[in-house]
């Protein structure tokens, strides 16, 4: 019952998937703090 092949790609699905997800909160961190250091550049 051993299939290389189907552990491979489920391996390769979650990555993906868990990548995602980062990547995700980084672009909502990052418009976050986008709009934070555009906010400070407007007070100086």
């Amino acid at each position: 019952m051993n299939k290389p092949k189907n552990i491979a790609r489920t391996a390769i699905i979650a990555f993906a998937v868990l990548a995602y997800h980062v990547a995700k909160d980084v672009v909502k961190i990052g418009i976050k703090d986008g709009k934070a250091t555009h906010e400070l550049m407007a007070k100086k």
